[in-house]
């Protein structure tokens, strides 16, 4: 288990270096919001993290936070932050925000009919949380997206998928695989996410829609991952030819290459409705964000902090993510060293958390 109170990237080298400031110590990691060129900072008040994974059509975010120790989710809408907190767990983390404003995500603790210390998924509306477990499961069950409609998607067991909807449990298996791990959902239920066929754990991608399975596989690539798919089906990703990340979205069968020109890598880790979609590259010394609009790249790089990484977008192209602020001039010369000591962590940055369980996926 992954808790989202990890810090990585530059956060991380320079927390382990010791070279945090006072100052900076106030906020290691802060969340953003882009919209239309603008950047706003938003940080749950106390807090030493934030960090957003999902934005709504009314510009709500949800996400997860911490003040140094075990965390809880948040939404923020127009200023009010709302704490996601549910009752009896040890922390709370949040995966997804639909556009009724239900929140989804895990608590992590100890639950009635459990042997230990599990994760056991909720539903959020209203202050009212309903918990998600996979029937006659003992151990964690991720819920990992939700759409419009309620109806949540994920994991359990870590081999297997899973669709809620009312009360009642569709099993996501693909077949012939050791690991099928569900990552998004649209609204008309159709899932999407990566499966694995050998120990240890290669990487596909799949769509199932109706017990109906479809392979996603770029052309040539040794690992694919699918990390979203939008409401007309077409999910984005992004995959591995043996060397650096690359994304890309597929739609009917045609893939579409998402790469940031002259970066290292690049990984999308999100997609709206009009088939923008949003991620992140690494350049060779820093990690930024990106936008892409029918083959048009906006760098997204907030003012005043460095290693910007998105995570979620709407369907206004409003895009949210985490960023780390600058240090203090006198810790420059240490965050350098670190940042070279770090490139590889820096490339992985939105490896950190499935949005907060990444030994959760294959």
């Amino acid at each position: 288990m992954t808790l989202i109170t990890t810090m990585t990237g530059a956060a991380g080298i320079l927390a382990l270096l010791g070279v945090w400031s006072h100052a900076t110590a106030a906020s290691v990691v802060e969340g953003v919001i882009y919209s239309a060129g603008n950047y706003t900072i938003i940080n749950v008040p106390g807090s030493t993290t934030t960090m957003p994974v999902s934005v709504n059509a009314a510009g709500a975010v949800a996400g997860n936070f911490s003040s140094g120790g075990p965390g809880d989710g948040f939404v923020e809408s127009g200023g009010t932050y709302t704490i996601i907190d549910v009752p009896g767990s040890t922390f709370t983390h949040v995966s997804g925000m639909n556009n009724s404003g239900a929140v989804a995500g895990n608590a992590y603790g100890l639950f009635p009919g459990q042997p230990g210390f599990t994760d056991q998924g909720f539903i959020e509306t209203g202050g009212v949380y309903a918990f998600i477990n996979y029937p006659g499961f003992v151990g964690s069950t991720i819920v990992n997206a939700i759409n419009d409609s309620g109806t949540v998607a994920g994991t359990y067991t870590n081999l297997r998928g899973f669709v809620e909807s009312g009360g009642t449990y569709t099993d996501i298996y693909v077949p012939g695989s050791v690991s099928t791990n569900v990552r998004a959902i649209n609204d008309s239920g159709t899932v999407a996410g990566t499966f694995s066929t050998t120990f240890p754990l290669n990487s596909e991608g799949f769509v199932e829609s109706g017990g109906t399975y479809t392979i996603i596989n770029v052309p040539g690539a040794s690992s694919t991952k699918v990390v979203a798919i939008n409401d007309s089906g077409t999910v984005a990703g992004y995959f591995s030819s043996g060397g650096p990340d690359v994304g890309f979205v597929e739609s009917g069968g045609t893939y579409t290459i998402i790469d940031v020109p002259g970066s290292d890598s690049t990984e999308v880790t999100a997609i709206n409705d009009f088939g923008a979609v949003t991620g992140t590259f690494f350049n060779g010394t820093k990690s930024m964000g990106f936008l892409e609009t029918g083959g048009i790249y906006t760098i997204l790089e907030p003012p005043g902090t460095i290693n910007f990484g998105p995570t979620s977008i709407n369907a206004s192209d409003v895009v949210v993510g985490d960023a780390v602020p600058v240090p203090e001039p006198a810790t420059w010369a240490l965050m350098l060293i670190g940042l070279g000591v770090g490139g590889t962590m820096l490339r992985r940055h939105r490896r950190r958390i499935n949005r907060g369980l990444a030994n959760h996926q294959p």
